[in-house]
This record gives C-alpha cells, sequence and structure tokens, in this order.
C-alpha cells in the first residue's frame, strides 16, 4: 500500500495492482503467482488464505522503512480511487476471479469506471471482464516481439483480437518496432493505445507524439515532470494578504472566509505588502472555515523567537490537534493528533533560526495517510496519519484555541486549499 499511497500523494497519473485470487475467495494485489521474491516467506497465493499472506513482511526487502508492510487487498488498494487518477488491475489469474470482484467492486462506491481500467493477457478473461463489466474499460494486455522485422502481433492480429473478445483498448509492450503506424491503425478500429513500460524520456516523448494515450513506466514523478506541461496551481480557498491592513479573503470562499483579529493586532512590511503582527499574548486571525479531508496550509512566518510554544496555526477541534508551533530548540512541529498522527518535525536551526523568514507549507491526505511538510519549497518532512480526527469549524493562525499559547511573529499570505499541492505547486 506503500507505493500506492505514493503515488496518489505525488498526484501521478495512476497506479497498477496486479492481482490473484487466494484459497480462501479474497483478492490481493502480489505481482508473482508466489510470495518468494517479495515477503519473508514462501506460499503460493493461489492455495493460500488471507489470514497466512497477511503473516508474512512483504516490506523489509524494500527498506527498513517499509518493515512490517503487509499483502494489501484489491478492496484496500480501491479505497484510494478518485478522480483524476486511474487505477490498472491486471488479472493474473483466470475467469475464477470474476464473482469475487464482482462483490469487491461492487463494495467500493469510488471504484467508478471513470477510475478503474482492468487489463489482462488472457482473451478469455478480457471478455468474462466485458460481460460482467460492460460500463468499464478493458484492455487486452500483449506483447510484441520481433517477427523478420515485423511486430508480432501485427496491428490487424491485434485488431483481430479485440474484435473477439469485445476490449476497448489495446495495452502493448513498447517494442522498438511499436510505430506510429502501428499506432494509428490501432486507433483508427476505434481502440485506445497504451503501452508498457517505458523509462526512457525520449522513447515516452516518440510514443506520445504517436498518439499513445497512457505509458505505464516504474518512473511517473520524472517522465510526467519531463512530458507535461505543469499543471497550474488551484486557487485558494481562504487567501490573506493582509495589505493594508485587510481582513478580505481573496480566495475561491470570499466573503465567507474573512478573518476575523482579535486581540490587538499590529501590521507592517511583509514579504509582499502588508503582514500581520503577532504579540504572543493575545493576537490571532481566525475564520469559520472547516478543513477538508486533503487539501494545503502555506503561509509566510518570521518567528520573533522560538519558545514553547509558538503557535503558528491551531484549530477549534481540540488544544492537541491540528496544530503547528515552534518549540524553543527551534523545531518546527505539526500534527494532527497528539497520539504521533501526522507527526512532522523540522529544526529551523538548520536554516537560518529565528528573525527570519519563512515559507512553510502542510499538505495532508486522508485516504493517502500522509502528510507532507515544505520549508521554503523544499520537503523537510513526511508523517503518516495513523489516526484520523475531523478538524473543527474555526481554523486560527496564532493559536487561537483557548488552552495553547500564541504565536509571536509576522505572517503574511496565508493560503488554504482544499485539494493536495504538489512539489512543483508549492
Amino acid at each position: 500500500m506503500s507505493a500506492f499511497r505514493l503515488a496518489v500523494a505525488r498526484q501521478t497519473a495512476g497506479f497498477e495492482c496486479d492481482v490473484y485470487l487466494t484459497a480462501d475467495n479474497e483478492i490481493v494485489c502480489i505481482h508473482d503467482t508466489t510470495t518468494t521474491r517479495t515477503a519473508d516467506g514462501s506460499l503460493t497465493v493461489a492455495s493460500s488464505t488471507l489470514a497466512q499472506l497477511k503473516e508474512l513482511d512483504a516490506g523489509s526487502w524494500k527498506g527498513a522503512q517499509f518493515v512490517g508492510e503487509r499483502i494489501p487487498t484489491l478492496s484496500e488498494a480501491l479505497t484510494l480511487a478518485r478522480d483524476g487518477m486511474e487505477i490498472y488491475v491486471e488479472i493474473k489469474c483466470g475467469t475464477e476471479i470474476l464473482p469475487r470482484l464482482i462483490q469487491v467492486m461492487a463494495a467500493e462506491p469510488k471504484a467508478t469506471p471513470a477510475r478503474v481500467v482492468f487489463i489482462c493477457f488472457s482473451s478469455a478473461v478480457i471478455s468474462a471482464v466485458r460481460q460482467q463489466f460492460p460500463a468499464y474499460r478493458a484492455y487486452w494486455l500483449t506483447s510484441v516481439s520481433d517477427s523478420g522485422g515485423a511486430p508480432s502481433p501485427s496491428a490487424a492480429s491485434a485488431i483481430a483480437t479485440m474484435q473477439a473478445n469485445g476490449a476497448t483498448g489495446l495495452d502493448a509492450y513498447a517494442h522498438a518496432l511499436v510505430d506510429a503506424a502501428y499506432v494509428q491503425t490501432v486507433k483508427s478500429a476505434g481502440y485506445s493505445f497504451h503501452v508498457w513500460t517505458v523509462n526512457d524520456i525520449a522513447r515516452a516523448a516518440e510514443l506520445s507524439a504517436m498518439g499513445v494515450e497512457t505509458i505505464t513506466t516504474d518512473r511517473g514523478g520524472y517522465l510526467a515532470a519531463a512530458l507535461n506541461e505543469p499543471a497550474p496551481a488551484p486557487v485558494p480557498v481562504v487567501h490573506w494578504t493582509f495589505d493594508g491592513g485587510s481582513a478580505t479573503n481573496l480566495g475561491s470562499g470570499g466573503s465567507l472566509y474573512q478573518a476575523a483579529f482579535y486581540g490587538e493586532p499590529a501590521f507592517t512590511n511583509g514579504i509582499d505588502g502588508t503582514s500581520l503582527v503577532l504579540d504572543g499574548v493575545n493576537d490571532y486571525a481566525a475564520c469559520g472555515y472547516t478543513l477538508p479531508e486533503q487539501g494545503t496550509i502555506a503561509l509566510w512566518y518570521r518567528p520573533d523567537f522560538f519558545y514553547n510554544y509558538n503557535s503558528v496555526f491551531d484549530n477549534s477541534v481540540n488544544q492537541d490537534w491540528w496544530e503547528m508551533w515552534i518549540y524553543s530548540d527551534g523545531r518546527l512541529t505539526f500534527r494532527v493528533k497528539n497520539d504521533g498522527s501526522g507527526q512532522m518535525f523540522y529544526d529551523l536551526d538548520n536554516l537560518s533560526g529565528s528573525n527570519h523568514w519563512y515559507h512553510i507549507a502542510l499538505t495532508w491526505d486522508r485516504t493517502a495517510a500522509r502528510t507532507v511538510l515544505y520549508i521554503n519549497g523544499v520537503v523537510c518532512g513526511t508523517g503518516a496519519i495513523t489516526s484520523w480526527e475531523t478538524p473543527g469549524a474555526e481554523f486560527y493562525i496564532g493559536g487561537g484555541k483557548a488552552g495553547n499559547n500564541k504565536g509571536r511573529g509576522w505572517v503574511d499570505d496565508v493560503r488554504v486549499y482544499d485539494t493536495v499541492l504538489t512539489e512543483a505547486q508549492v
């Protein structure tokens, strides 16, 4: 699941999961027929129960940070489905998986036809999938090889196979013999065209220019950054510039989320225009906005000095939840909850210490169970959301929640988004 969650956190176009049926009729995500290569024990998936498979450590081979990772079920993977992302489900067994697959898909409302694609090398499976899931796309997977200087299967042969099995598209190995004529022949017959597995930028760009619609790769972020135009940054829901001492919200939420000032707020020159001065005694800014299940808070902050606890922002839900502060030793800290959920630290003494401006951005995603902390545009921490608490109805800058110490410093350009910004957007 860590890899799937990372794909979501990085806002990639999607991820692929290979699936098999277990002995007790569960569907698990694993590439091989056995666990020998990717777990700390050797079991055959088809003759093992889900409980037996879940006992294995499927992460330690990859690195210490993945110790304890378990083989996920398809049900678990599908909880990550969302708009703008596709989950490719490669069926690696036979049609015996269909009865349970029907149940799994029906149980997950997020697994819509726009978000899930089925792929398989077996024509029989593709045909069965199309019969059971007519609203969903199903791509016939095929290797492509060199047959006397010509690609095999030929475009005509691939089309004939898809006409027979009802596939909606072709997902072909990106052999060098797959050229523009091959791609256009298939597309002209009414099928979409997809390739696997391409990690080279030049080849990926070439295939894209031919009209290939999706490329399966081991380097999604790398290829996307090289090939795609960067997406424009979303419009924040809340945006306070404080220019001229203004409480106006310039974000999409409009006047509903104007800043309300408490204490004796003052204003001074900021990063761009005017900044709000927090006195550390009773000053803070607030608005009636409930943070969503995924989002971003970004702001400029210039702490006067470090102390326990210089509050950057907090929330009405609880004095120990959904808060960011600075310790006396310079550690900038965030947590979703005081049980360690989503918690991250970064020592600002590593940069310039107090009395300096920092651009701070926090992203969170309940579905991906992940928080990310950026300082001056650089990832400085990540956290795991192990328990979720719904934020309260009030959002505060400077420590508005009773029981929390007030923040002391200058604040500028506060932005709150209802989406997770990418690193490039931050």
